[in-house]
């Protein structure tokens, strides 16, 4: 579970943020602050993974907490009665910012960008592993690197094709690639992706037909015009 700080001096605003929160088993509120100096120390003891900030406080308001943070920052989302405070939000770095009074459906939105920024960066603090870990609807799942056959991006989704499953997750084919550098998964198409060890062949390369991968398992693939020289030449060496 993700660790969040929620920072509001009215106790409505930091109900509101705690009650959305608890309705998603991926975050868990290990603290509240009605202000920023509390919320500074708070930030340096608990050390959580997320906060979000009200920008409007008396004193330090969101963006002076932002910019005094010490590093390695939270992921910070701002709160706000006003979107015309967006733009001072992120210049000090914010993720996101949520008007008051809060959509529940734009917070959840929210929510899965925090998630997928903070696996991201877990990802880059482990290396390059074996195995990818994703969050599918309330579980995680842990899929081996070698059981990947292919990627597909369908809008804010990818499904994930693996031997014997297929698994659909909420986040972009960019970020998913990110985890898997230096893996023998490659990208083909602004919609696929693929392990290099599952293309039986590659068709289309003649300029005569749209070029296509044929997979082990029957699965054909498009590959985009501007991948398939690259991939040609990948796999003439692989």
């Amino acid at each position: 579970m993700y660790r969040v700080l929620v920072v509001d001096d009215e106790d409505l605003g930091r109900r509101a943020v705690c009650r959305l929160l608890e309705s998603d088993p991926r975050f868990e509120v290990v603290g509240q602050a009605a202000d920023g100096p509390t919320a500074l120390a708070t930030i340096r003891e608990l050390e959580p993974d997320v906060a979000f900030l009200d920008l409007a406080m008396p004193g330090l308001g969101g963006i002076d907490i932002a910019s005094r943070c010490p590093d390695p920052k939270p992921v910070l989302v701002f709160v706000t009665a006003h979107d015309r405070h967006a733009v001072e939000a992120f210049r000090e770095a914010a993720l996101d910012y949520v008007l008051k009074p809060i959509d529940p459906a734009r917070f959840a939105v929210t929510l899965d960008r925090v998630a997928e920024r903070l696996e991201l960066e877990a990802s880059h603090q482990r290396g390059h592993s074996e195995r990818l870990t994703v969050r599918s609807g309330a579980r995680t799942v842990i899929i081996d690197v070698a059981d990947l056959v292919y990627v597909e991006a369908r809008g804010n989704y990818l499904e994930l094709h693996a031997t014997g499953s297929t698994e659909r997750v909420r986040m972009t084919l960019a970020n998913l690639l990110a985890q898997l550098q230096g893996t023998p998964v490659v990208r083909v198409h602004r919609s696929f992706a693929v392990h290099i060890d599952r293309i039986r062949a590659l068709e289309g390369t003649d300029g005569s037909h749209a070029a296509r991968l044929v997979l082990k398992d029957g699965a054909a693939i498009p590959v985009g015009r501007t991948y398939r020289d690259q991939l040609k030449r990948l796999l003439d060496t692989h």
